[in-house]
């Protein structure tokens, strides 16, 4: 028998087919996984998990886009330490996205 695990706030984490462990129901979600939040007794569609995921990956986008543009900016023969200082703290932003 399948049991769905949800997490402390009643969101979907996945599944197993042990006995019953502690933040898990036998009642399967009938939504999208990303919407499945369980409420006590009966799986809800909350979309604010969804919601949240595209509004950190539109800010994470909209950084990479202005350390980009920052660093187009930049002209070495005019750049005053603050230009400088910029400039590594958008190549530092973008290292984690290479």
């Amino acid at each position: 028998m399948k049991y769905y695990e949800y997490d402390a706030r009643g969101w979907l984490i996945g599944w197993h087919e042990d006995a019953t462990r502690p933040g898990s129901t036998p009642i399967a979600p009938i939504m999208r996984p990303s919407r499945a939040r369980w409420n006590g007794s009966a799986w809800i569609a909350d979309q604010s998990r969804e919601d949240a995921q595209v509004a950190a990956e539109a800010d994470t986008r909209t950084r990479r886009d202005q350390a980009i543009a920052l660093l187009r900016a930049y002209d070495p023969a005019t750049a005053t330490a603050a230009d400088v200082r910029q400039a590594l703290a958008a190549v530092i932003r973008l290292l984690p996205n290479l």
